[in-house]
């Protein structure tokens, strides 16, 4: 019997770690055994993967982002106890000393270091950093030292961050970028007029998401208000599962926006096909959105706005130029420029004002020479898709070698 442990530290994190365990099920050999430690959040994206979820969690406001969104952030997780959250994970680490053959850590510095308190060999899918990023976002001198000294193999993200790990010592494979899989979609369109434009509204899946939803639909509003195009275009809200669009709904009607948009309670929209909520503006376009068809959304789509971080990036691959815009407090602007920096033709930035993302996005629709100078830049940074099949080859091979993953053996030895 084999036992792998899956540790993912961020929403992201655990969609592109979904893709992979999902590819290794595929070929593993009977008796294989996975677990998943989604480390930041409840995990939602594993629950229709069958392994079992482990290890303790942190729920705190920031949802793993305090060291970027800045110093309150860091002082409102301390108040909500922090300390205590960090203690239980590395209690949680050191308890699976000896139960697990191999880990499979994805994300950043966080999972490296918890996969050396388990003791255990691992790999590491590095999708968080990369050196198209500007110098604090890139693979710093620890991090480069501890992959070189304790982790079988790295897989990077993009073939320059892969070239300068090789250089520092780091034993690596570029095989594509993971983020890039699962986005095959199945040709659902939601019932959009083949004639409209279609845009994606991508609100993120961390707390504040229902936060950024009304901001989104105040920018469509202002689209509507101001394009006056024929046929209007029309938006798709790309919702997580978790999202309480009948919040969003109440909050709607009885807002600033509520003389702008109604409920489309037509009984021809179906629910089959993920769509829970269906708004008509008074301009005459709509907003519809939509659970559990993610890929669909986007490839229905010309363009996207985005208040995320990893759907911005999977859009931007797509070939959809992006108009990204920071939440209303702005915390995680440093996130989203970081996230962007890699593909930064790909896609228009704009500070907190909606009425300036609402003027990029009838730029990008009324102009499609614009969109097509932006489409390459996407898919020429975040690569092709099939990665996670790769990675999931490499993971068997690595099972496969006689004593290679003893837990006894703990991390690879320092070269």
């Amino acid at each position: 019997m084999t036992r792998i442990l899956f540790i993912s530290n961020g929403h992201g994190e655990d969609r592109i770690t979904r893709n992979l365990i999902r590819e290794l099920l595929k070929s593993a050999p009977s008796g294989t055994e996975v677990s998943a430690w989604p480390m930041v959040g409840e995990g939602r994206s594993y629950t229709k993967t069958g392994v079992s979820i482990v290890g303790a969690k942190n729920l705190l406001p920031s949802e793993g982002l305090a060291g970027i969104q800045g110093v309150r952030s860091v002082l409102k997780d301390i108040e909500h106890g922090a300390l205590l959250v960090v203690l239980r994970q590395i209690r949680s680490a050191l308890n699976f000393r000896g139960c697990f053959d191999l880990v499979i850590a994805v994300g950043d510095i966080v999972v490296i270091l918890t996969a050396l308190l388990t003791g255990t060999p691992f790999l590491f899918v590095g999708c968080a950093k990369s050196s198209r990023f500007m110098p604090a976002y890139r693979y710093n001198f620890l991090e480069k030292r501890l992959l070189a000294q304790y982790c079988a193999m790295t897989f990077p993200r993009d073939a320059e961050t892969s070239e300068e790990l090789t250089r520092t010592g780091v034993v690596n494979k570029y095989v594509g970028n993971p983020m890039m899989d699962g986005l095959e979609g199945t040709g659902e369109r939601f019932g959009t007029s083949p004639e409209s434009p279609v845009a994606a509204l991508l609100a993120g899946s961390r707390e504040d998401a229902e936060d950024n939803a009304l901001v989104l639909l105040d920018i469509v509003s202002r689209v509507y208000a101001r394009g006056g195009m024929k046929p209007p275009p029309e938006f798709l809200f790309a919702a997580h599962d978790g999202l309480n669009v009948l919040k969003i709904r109440r909050q709607l009607m009885t807002g600033p926006l509520a003389n702008e948009y109604s409920v489309d309670e037509s009984p021809s929209l179906s629910r089959e096909n993920g769509l829970v909520l269906s708004l008509r503006h008074a301009c005459g376009g709509s907003v519809r959105f939509v659970k559990g068809h993610f890929a669909d959304v986007l490839r229905s789509s010309i363009l996207a706005v985005g208040m995320a971080g990893t759907a911005n990036q999977q859009a931007m691959g797509l070939g959809l130029p992006v108009v990204v815009t920071p939440p209303r407090d702005a915390k995680t602007r440093n996130y989203l420029d970081r996230e962007a920096q890699a593909c930064r033709k790909g896609l228009i930035t704009c500070s907190y004002d909606p009425e300036s993302a609402a003027s990029s996005v009838i730029r990008l629709l009324e102009n499609p020479l614009l969109r097509n100078r932006m489409s390459p830049a996407g898919p020429q940074c975040m690569g092709p898709p099939g990665a996670s099949r790769a990675i999931a080859e490499e993971i068997l091979k690595t099972i496969a070698v006689p004593d290679s993953a003893s837990p006894s053996k703990g991390p690879v030895a320092p070269r």
